[in-house]
């Protein structure tokens, strides 16, 4: 087993900012990931690392403070992007600031990273559209891992802010 450590790893998988900073069943979809990549099941391990975006995806959007006319875990990815998208327009509209300008930034490639994830990884896993490869899935992960990183520190950053 070439990735045994990812099976049960002693320190979380994507590190302890995105475990501290988004929802538990995040945790056990990275813990699952880990699990199948240990196990070399590829497609299944794609699979749940887009269930780890979409919990990424649903605090990024309370995070813009994007609003739905039903729960958001019944919203598909596409009207959950246009809505973040629509809120980014409105910072936009803002007064001009070097805060302002450093979050339009960041909210706006967080969101083409998800319509990226959408179009390239997630319609295709979970409409069984395609299988992964090793090479794949393991682009995958990093990528996942690497995008929701990033997310945890700004979210972690955003809430120490409002705190202050």
């Amino acid at each position: 087993m070439q990735y045994r450590e990812y099976y049960d790893p002693p320190e979380p998988l994507f590190g302890f900012d995105v475990e501290a900073q988004f929802v538990e069943g995040v945790n056990a979809d990275i813990a699952d990931a880990g699990r199948c990549i240990a196990l070399e099941q590829w497609t299944a391990a794609v699979f749940h690392l887009m269930r780890v975006l979409e919990h990424g995806l649903r605090q990024f959007a309370q995070l813009v403070e994007a609003s739905f006319p039903t729960s958001i875990e019944l919203e598909n990815w596409k009207n959950i992007i246009d809505v973040i998208e629509k809120q980014i327009r409105a910072i936009e509209q803002q007064p001009k600031s070097a805060q302002t300008s450093a979050t339009l930034q960041f909210y706006s490639n967080a969101a083409n990273h998800f319509w990226y994830f959408k179009e390239a990884s997630r319609n295709h896993v979970a409409h069984s559209r395609a299988t992964y490869d090793e090479r794949e899935a393991l682009r995958v992960y990093n990528a996942v891992k690497d995008f929701m990183e990033q997310l945890a520190i700004h979210k972690g950053y955003r809430l120490a802010k409002l705190d202050s």
